[in-house]
């Protein structure tokens, strides 16, 4: 039953959603010999924290706030350069595709 968290979305879910795990990304370097490679082990978190944001705006469109969502998928975050970096914009393949599912969900429901 969506509505029993429905009164708890915007002072609690959301903004802990949305303030930690759309930006967490935990990088570390695999030595394969010769060859060094990047592994980011934050990906099913910012996959499944996207999925979530999807179902709930399938399941209650009208109680969430999609101008927050839009501004955290779309607002520049400053990289580990110095540069500012849409993060799931800039992101994985499957990260990418989740958040664009998200945007266009959004603009389907506003």
């Amino acid at each position: 039953n969506p509505h029993v968290i429905k009164p708890y979305l915007h002072n609690n879910v959301i903004p802990d959603y949305l303030s930690s795990t759309l930006v967490f990304k935990q990088e570390r370097v695999v030595d394969l010999g010769p060859f060094k490679y990047k592994v980011d082990d934050g990906i099913g978190i910012r996959k499944t924290t996207l999925l979530c944001f999807e179902t709930l705006l399938d399941t209650l469109p009208d109680s969430f706030d999609s101008a927050a969502l839009l501004s955290a998928l779309t607002s520049p975050v400053m990289n580990k350069e110095g540069k500012e970096q849409v993060l799931l914009i800039h992101d994985k393949d499957e990260i990418k595709f989740s958040a664009f599912q998200v945007l266009s969900k959004i603009c389907v429901t506003s």
